[in-house]
Formats: structure tokens, C-alpha cells, sequence
């Protein structure tokens, strides 16, 4: 997991590079990298020869293969506590939104691409199954009748107004909803989107 930090004015103009490195190398958090892992994290993700460079000087002016954080902040004249902090912050943001990301997985299928959520668990699930049913029963993929037979289903399941979209390839969208009323996944190689209007509900 890489976190990324924001530049700050007061720090030279690799920190954020030098964090980002450091960070993805360490991910047992042990705030502690090796020259080997950095020799193979440059191998496996190119990066400025400049940036290499001043990583290699930087072992060579501690005359050791092993870097702790606190060198890292040492050289770049940070503070190793605003550091810790702002890693603390932006892991646990970025295990929160995995943490949503699987829930979907879970429930919905591995299958269910979800693109963007603004509806309930139980309606989302109702309307996967669904969309996934009948693409599965139809073989000669009818896009009109499709549309026209899921809009008919979640006027019965969630009362009126709804619009529904299936898109092969890519597609922009802008719309207005009713609260907790849109909802757009891939399934199947196709897009699948749907959202309750304002006008004509009951």
C-alpha cells in the first residue's frame, strides 16, 4: 500500500518522493528499509536517475545498508512525528475505503464492478441479481428490451421514475437524483447505469 505526502514548503523537493519510496518499501511498518529492497523496488518501478542517485548517496553518507525513518526525516529535515502522523491518518483512510470496496465484493458478487454508490446494500443487491440473471438467460443481448423490462422491475421494487442505462464501452453521465436513488456498475463487460428522478415519483 503506497502512501502518498503532500510538499511541504519548508522541506526540500524530493521529500514527498523520498517518503513515497520509503513507505511503499516498508510495509511491515517496522520504519526500516534495506539497500537490497531499494536496489529491487528500482528495478521493478522505474524512477528518476537523479532520485536513485541521491537514495545511493544518501546510504553512502551513513555507510550502511540499513535506513531507518528517522535517517530519512534526519536528511530531509522533517519532522519524524508530523510524518508518523500524517502515514497514520492516510493508511487508515485508504483501509476504510478497501474496507467499503470489499463489503461490495462480498455481498454483490466478484463479478459486480461498482463504479459509483450512492444507494443501499439491499437495493443494489436486489438489482445486480436481477441485472445478472438476464444476462445470463439471454444469449441475443437486447439492449432496448433490457432497459424497458429492469425499469418496469424497479418501478414495482422501489415505486416509480427510474432510468436505467446499459452501455458497452465508455460513457459520461450527468444527472439529477433522488437521495440514495443512483447507482452504476460493470458486470459482464457491460455498464450498467440507474438513478430515480425528481419528476413523476409517487
Amino acid at each position: 500500500m503506497v502512501v502518498k505526502f503532500d510538499d511541504q514548503e519548508s522541506t526540500k523537493p524530493t521529500s514527498k518522493a523520498f517518503l513515497e519510496i520509503f513507505f511503499a518499501i516498508d510495509k511491515d511498518r517496522d520504519e526500516e528499509i534495506t539497500k537490497g529492497q531499494l536496489k529491487r523496488y528500482f528495478e521493478t518501478n522505474r524512477r528518476d536517475d537523479d532520485l536513485i542517485e541521491n537514495w545511493m548517496k544518501l546510504f553512502q553518507l551513513r555507510k550502511t545498508n540499513r535506513l531507518s525513518l528517522e535517517d530519512i526525516c534526519e536528511h530531509l529535515q522533517l519532522n519524524i512525528g508530523d510524518v508518523r502522523q500524517q502515514r497514520s491518518t492516510q493508511l487508515k483512510s485508504a483501509e476504510n475505503s478497501l474496507s467499503s470496496y470489499t463489503d461490495n465484493q462480498r455481498v454483490l458478487g466478484n463479478d459486480v464492478q461498482v463504479i459509483v454508490d450512492q444507494m443501499p446494500m439491499d437495493m443494489k443487491l436486489k438489482i445486480t441479481n436481477e441485472f445478472r440473471k438476464l444476462i445470463t438467460d439471454n444469449v441475443d443481448f437486447n439492449g432496448l428490451k433490457l432497459t424497458e423490462y429492469m425499469k418496469q422491475f424497479m418501478d414495482k421494487s422501489f415505486s416509480s421514475s427510474w432510468v436505467v442505462l446499459i452501455v458497452k464501452g465508455s460513457y459520461s453521465t450527468t444527472f439529477l437524483h433522488l437521495e440514495d436513488c443512483a447507482f452504476q456498475f460493470r458486470l459482464n463487460n457491460y455498464s450498467f447505469v440507474v438513478w430515480r428522478t425528481f419528476f413523476g415519483f409517487n
